[in-house]
């Protein structure tokens, strides 16, 4: 929604990676705030920008400036975020280290993990998690709530689920799976659905509205809708960045990388179990598993490592 409210008719390309980086990064600090103007309706590029960047304001910045203005003006106001790029482009943090040391810029999201700053870069550098982090499911699943808000999870998920990628070897930079085992496979209550990898113009195919569909009807979306939509979330992009800290295993994988889901049902909570693990063919065997609750709150668990 915040991204969509600072969305440019004909955006930098240049500026692209740094602003959005910028954008998550103050997005998740500010979250209560950001998620008020989604709810109240007053949500646009002017009262996205005062809630994002307020800082900014003081170097004569404004919502009136370009994404790349305002770009430029995060670099040079924090050189936390600036030294994550410089990282990046001198080639010593690959793409996804530096956005999460970029995600970690900010001083209130120091207080938020309980970390030092010392910590926050060591963790981004070398691809560990912070015990006491958020994770990126718990924050998105907030929206779960919002009045009006029913079908964002679900938007998302079709935005998502039809551009796997694939898992690579850190070293070698080889692809560690097949072509015909880079997708997204689903077992939703012993029904099994594989997702149709295509073109963002295709994305609302049939066979993927058939997938969300399934999903809505094993969760009762009449019923949970709340919780219904945080499942979504949690298939989402955002569900799956456990996987990204698998690197210092030989298996480099990003918020897009192939998966493979299994949902049950539990009978008495009624709370949705997400079970992921590898896709077929995989070198590395893991799993981890998510929680839905009825009220769409979400609890993950660490990755499990398969001999």
């Amino acid at each position: 929604a915040m991204a969509e409210a600072l969305r440019e008719k004909s955006p930098d390309g240049m500026a692209f990676t740094t602003f959005n980086t910028a954008l998550v990064s103050r997005t998740l600090v500010n979250f209560p705030k950001a998620a008020e103007l989604v709810y109240s309706g007053k949500l646009d590029r002017t009262t996205a920008f005062n809630t994002l960047f307020p800082d900014l304001k003081s170097l004569g910045v404004s919502a009136n400036n370009s994404n790349r203005q305002i770009a430029d003006a995060v670099l040079a106001h924090n050189t936390f975020e600036a030294e994550a790029t410089a990282a990046f482009e001198r080639g010593d943090l690959d793409a996804q280290r530096a956005i999460s040391l970029q995600g970690m810029a900010c001083g209130e999201l120091f207080n938020w993990t309980g970390a030092t700053i010392q910590e926050c870069r060591h963790a981004a550098k070398s691809g560990q998690t912070l015990p006491k982090a958020p994770g990126m499911t718990d924050i998105t699943s907030g929206l779960a709530g919002a009045s009006g808000f029913s079908d964002a999870g679900k938007e998302q998920f079709i935005a998502d689920v039809h551009r796997p990628a694939f898992p690579t070897d850190p070293k070698t930079k080889e692809n560690l799976i097949t072509p015909e085992n880079c997708v997204f496979r689903f077992n939703i209550d012993g029904q099994a659905f594989t997702a149709k990898a295509c073109s963002f113009d295709e994305k609302n195919n049939a066979q993927n509205a058939g997938i969300a569909t399934a999903v809505e009807n094993f969760c009762h979306k009449n019923v949970h809708p709340i919780q219904t939509n945080a499942v979504f979330f949690a298939l989402a992009q955002g569900g799956l960045a456990p996987q990204m800290s698998l690197v210092d295993h030989g298996y480099k994988a990003a918020d897009h990388t192939a998966i493979t889901y299994t949902l049950t049902k539990d009978a008495n909570t009624g709370s949705v179990n997400i079970k992921y693990s590898n896709p077929e063919g995989s070198p590395l065997k893991f799993s981890w598993t998510a929680t839905v609750d009825v009220d769409g709150k979400i609890v993950t668990t660490p990755i499990q490592i398969e001999d």
